[in-house]
């Protein structure tokens, strides 16, 4: 188990963020640095440097709190920063999800310093305890980020492996292109319930939204609340499904029909192109382009269905199948 320093070894002020939701989502870690000058290991001097960060936060940049979930630094002192709530690190106006799904983990290292093998070691034990498989990235990397964070030598540990404990290093995923014959596994959405949040439930949302239903006053709150629940009922009525409230395999695969009840095909847009992308996993900009049709097509063959990169009956069936 992580041993994680308390909010309260580095500030005596209150926790800020609680937005909505107010916990992370976690679909991934994205690694961040400071770009300043060296910092130190001495655990006062990290204190110090923390709290300064956390002032041009709160009183520069006008936010609650200190942006960062976590922190480590050379020494291999894991910090509580805003912890697990959704805090202000990586989202952009191309992807404003990505505070709710993603736990941003500073590393306290200074401009022409090589992250250090403590630092790492420490990264690794706070992944072993946030998710052991969830995903590392460089800010940089983060959909829809422009920016040269988290430094060229944090960078170098998130390509090599190191913060995975990966001793070799990845292969660079080749370009999907449309004459790529593989095949790729699915990946199933969470069935959603009554009192549920997250990512997901936003995702809903939108789509509960984008085909004509009312989801209450608090609109697209990533919250599944009564009015949610009843929207979700009403939809499902209306598609002959069982209308349980629940939002599972058969409930998720209806939902890769357009609001017009019309195929998904390149060139359509919204909330159920970006639920066709999360579920083939690329890049979720609600717009159905070459990637999400060669992505589309790859689960088509993992799923052992014509690969036309149109979502019908059958591949419909089929993921029903394995989810369920």
């Amino acid at each position: 188990m992580a041993t994680i320093l308390p909010r309260s070894a580095w500030t005596s002020t209150k926790p800020g963020w609680w937005r909505t939701p107010p916990y992370v989502d976690a679909e991934g870690i994205a690694c961040h640095w400071p770009a300043s000058g060296k910092i130190g290991t001495s655990k006062s001097a990290v204190a110090a440097a923390l709290r300064g960060w956390r002032h041009y936060h709160v009183y520069t940049r006008g936010w609650a709190d200190i942006g960062y979930n976590y922190a480590v630094d050379q020494a291999g002192r894991i910090w509580e920063l805003a912890g697990k709530r959704t805090a202000a690190h990586a989202a952009s106006s191309a992807n404003p999800d990505a505070n709710a799904e993603l736990y941003g983990v500073l590393f306290v290292v200074g401009q022409g310093e090589a992250v250090s093998a403590k630092a790492i070691a420490a990264f690794r034990s706070l992944r072993a305890e946030l998710g052991s498989k969830l995903p590392v990235m460089g800010h940089q990397q983060v959909p829809g980020a422009s920016t040269a964070c988290p430094g060229p030598s944090v960078m170098a540990a998130v390509r090599s492996g190191a913060l995975t404990a990966s001793t070799s290093k990845p292969a660079k995923p080749s370009k999907p292109t449309t004459s790529s014959k593989s095949k790729r596994k699915p990946r199933q959405p969470a069935t959603l319930r009554n009192k549920s949040r997250g990512y997901l439930r936003g995702l809903w949302q939108r789509i509960l939204k984008a085909d004509g239903y009312k989801i209450g006053s608090a609109g697209v709150d990533k919250v599944y609340g009564n009015d949610t629940a009843a929207a979700t009922k009403r939809w499902q009525a209306d598609r002959g499904l069982n209308p349980d409230g629940v939002v599972g395999p058969k409930t998720w695969t209806r939902a890769l029909l357009s609001d017009d009840d019309g195929r998904l095909r390149e060139g359509d847009r919204g909330p159920h192109v970006e639920l066709l992308q999360y579920i083939v996993g690329v890049k979720r900009d609600r717009v159905f382009g070459p990637k999400t049709a060669v992505g589309t097509e790859a689960v088509q063959r993992y799923l052992g269905v014509d690969a036309d990169s149109i979502p019908g009956p059958n591949t419909r069936d089929k993921l029903v199948a394995l989810w369920t």
